[in-house]
């Protein structure tokens, strides 16, 4: 079951983990949930919102292992977990736009996400990320299998190129932002 944000502090978080966000149906988690456990162990720790809880049958499979579960985390925890994390797990279907994906390149995450849809654009192609086809269980396994091998100089690249991407975006949203408003 999910824990609310005030119990990320007692812990139960592995020192190694794959963050996941949102459980609405878009979101994936079935075939991303089956990939990861087809290439590693690494637990993999899911937040959702309270809204988008898929039903208890849903979460609490007993063939689900090695998952946590928090709900509703503050923008200070979901920072810390971004960063804790050897990468975000996003292999989303759609998606409106794609926030987690800048959230996380941000907070220094490597991201692992759709090769469609704005996934594919807000990523900007390989700047700190790695696209896979989210319709494809081998696929998400392949990307998968290639972040948590990947070695230290070319995950610190993917952190910087990510980084970038993410601090060129928000710059580019600030300015789209004071154009509409001068106009």
């Amino acid at each position: 079951s999910f824990m609310n944000a005030n119990e990320t502090a007692v812990g139960g978080i592995d020192d190694e983990f794959i963050v996941f966000i949102g459980q609405t149906a878009n979101k994936n988690f079935k075939r991303a949930y089956s990939a990861l456990r087809k290439v590693t162990s690494c637990q993999l720790v899911c937040v959702a919102k309270k809204r988008d809880l898929l039903s208890n049958s849903q979460l609490e499979s007993k063939e689900l292992t090695n998952v946590k579960y928090f709900q509703n985390l503050s923008d200070g925890e979901l920072k810390s977990l971004y960063r804790r994390a050897k990468f975000l797990l996003f292999p989303s279907l759609y998606e409106g736009f794609g926030l987690p994906i800048l959230e996380a390149q941000i907070s220094c995450c490597i991201v692992l996400t759709s090769n469609v849809g704005p996934m594919k654009v807000v990523a900007e192609g390989s700047m700190g990320s790695v696209l896979v086809d989210p319709r494809v269980e081998m696929s998400i396994a392949e990307g998968i299998s290639r972040l948590t091998s990947i070695n230290e100089h070319d995950r610190k690249v993917l952190i910087e190129l990510g980084k970038i991407n993410a601090e060129k975006y928000s710059v580019n949203e600030t300015l789209n932002v004071y154009k509409e408003v001068i106009e």
